[in-house]
C-alpha cells in the first residue's frame, strides 16, 4: 500500500472564508483523539498562492510545525498542543509495563522543546 501526503497545496481560488479555514483545520490537526491528531496531516508545509496576511495564525503554526523533517516529533508536539491535559491514567492503569517509554518519550520530548516541564 502507498501512502500520499500532501506537501504542497495549490488553488486558483484565495478567498476562503473563515469557515473554509475552520474546515480546513482538522486536516492539519484532528484535534477529536490522540489517534486523530496522529493520523493528521504532517507534510503539508505550503499553500502555495496564499499570501501570509491571509493565512489565520493557527493555521500558520501548523504548517510551520510541519516543517520539520522528524514526522514523529511532529505528530508528538501536535499530540501535546491539542491535549495539554492528557490523562495517562487508564493507559497507564491497564499496563504498567508501558510506564517506563511513555515516560522516556515524554522526557525525550521535553529536552527538545519548552513546551512540556516534567520537573
Amino acid at each position: 500500500v502507498v501512502k500520499m501526503r500532501l506537501a504542497l497545496y495549490s488553488s486558483n481560488n484565495t478567498n476562503i472564508t473563515e469557515a473554509g479555514w475552520n474546515a480546513f483545520l482538522p486536516i492539519l490537526c484532528n484535534t477529536e483523539s490522540v489517534n486523530a491528531v496522529h493520523g493528521s496531516n504532517h507534510t503539508l508545509r505550503c499553500l502555495k498562492d496564499y499570501p501570509c496576511d491571509v493565512i489565520p495564525q493557527n493555521i500558520k503554526m501548523l504548517l510551520k510545525l510541519n516543517s520539520d523533517e522528524d514526522k514523529r516529533r511532529v505528530a508528538a508536539e501536535k499530540i501535546l498542543q491539542a491535549r495539554r491535559h492528557l490523562d495517562l491514567s487508564s493507559l497507564i492503569d491497564k499496563n504498567l509495563a508501558l510506564l517506563p517509554y511513555v515516560v522516556m518519550w515524554l522526557e525525550r520530548f521535553a529536552k527538545s522543546h519548552n513546551v512540556l516541564k516534567l520537573s
